[in-house]
């Protein structure tokens, strides 16, 4: 049965809110095919192969951007795209051999525990954010209060020997006194830690460099999780980061590098697992209908992401994402016990 028209609207849609959320939080990727599948005609054989299809471009414009500001650690994540081609290849042929219930609930489960990290990382960095505001409000307190005593105690000192002005030796030790300590470098939240490779500090900490040494569990590291990701993505219809980002954040990964990666690898997934799709599906969809699904998600998801940005620039940052991240966490938890029970 074809698609209607209602189901290609709603799809241009389920892109901009996809788009959206994306370009003010950068999690909404996930939430594709389970609002495609709200479509009593859109089952979720088409939903995924559609969104692997809409991710091509998406992810395109997402790899150029990061690409341009340096956020890409060339070496890991060259191996990550090129160990991520043949797993995406494999995953669309697992799809059309799986059931719909089945590949629901990995969906489901997948987008459940991606929602919950967002949710604890959110969570955590308010927590910090508030005890570094809390530290320097208490440091700022008590440097005013040594401030005014020792304003105080000089003060005194002067009346009390009736000279207006006061020896070197005072006038010295004063002033060291109210110098403040340099403040030690602080280590940039975007520079990758020294457990992968070396970096370069005139690069903002991301190595750019194509060749380089690499240790060999780095080099499994990266593998591995190129093919977890690659794999995964292709059979569940989620875009890369969704599966790659909690992958490098368990490896303290900081978050520039980890999105530079996560925005490269989508590309060669979303083009494997589509060109996967049209040799393997094809029996079981109808590649007309998908190929206009997965346009309407383009439309609505592309550029919506760049106004997300833009917008994410007038939202409180650290409260919106943990209140999309429970939602998600809510709405993931329902539909996954909704399959299962």
């Amino acid at each position: 049965m074809a698609l209607s028209w209602l189901s290609l609207l709603l799809g241009a849609v389920i892109g901009i809110v996809a788009g959206t959320l994306i370009g003010c939080i950068g999690v909404g990727g996930v939430v594709l095919v389970p609002l495609l599948l709200l479509r009593p005609d859109i089952k979720v054989h088409i939903a995924v192969v559609a969104c692997m299809a809409a991710y091509v471009p998406a992810g395109l414009g997402g790899a150029v951007a990061y690409v341009r500001k340096g956020a890409v650690p060339w070496r890991p994540a060259l191996l990550m795209c090129l160990s991520s081609i043949l797993p995406a290849l494999l995953g669309s042929w697992t799809l059309v051999r799986m059931s719909g219930h089945l590949v629901k609930v990995i969906l489901y489960g997948v987008m459940l525990a991606t929602s919950c990290l967002s949710a604890l990382r959110s969570i955590h960095a308010s927590w910090k954010e508030r005890q570094s505001n809390h530290g320097t409000n208490e440091t700022g307190d008590t440097l005013s209060e040594e401030r005014s005593c020792k304003d105080l105690t000089s003060t005194e000192q002067d009346v009390t020997s009736g000279d207006a002005t006061c020896g070197d030796a005072n006038c010295n030790n004063d002033n060291e006194g109210d110098q403040l300590l340099p403040a030690e470098p602080e280590e940039s939240p975007n520079q990758i830690p020294s457990t992968l490779p070396t970096s370069r500090p005139e690069d903002g900490g991301v190595d750019r460099s194509l060749f380089g040494s690499m240790t060999f569990c780095e080099l499994i590291q990266a593998l591995a999780v190129g093919t977890l990701t690659g794999f995964g993505s292709a059979l569940t219809g989620t875009s890369g980061p969704v599966l790659l980002l909690p992958m490098l954040f368990i490896f303290l990964w900081p978050p520039l590098p980890a999105l530079g990666c996560a925005q490269l690898i989508q590309v060669p997934i979303a083009f494997a697992a589509t060109i996967g799709n049209v040799f393997f599906a094809s029996s079981q969809v109808d590649l007309g209908d998908v190929f206009k699904l997965a346009g309407c998600v383009a439309a609505g998801l592309v550029p919506f992401v760049f106004l997300g940005a833009a917008i994410a620039t007038h939202l409180p940052q650290r409260m919106l994402k943990i209140t999309v991240a429970l939602v998600l966490v809510a709405a993931s938890l329902a539909l996954l016990l909704r399959e299962v029970i």
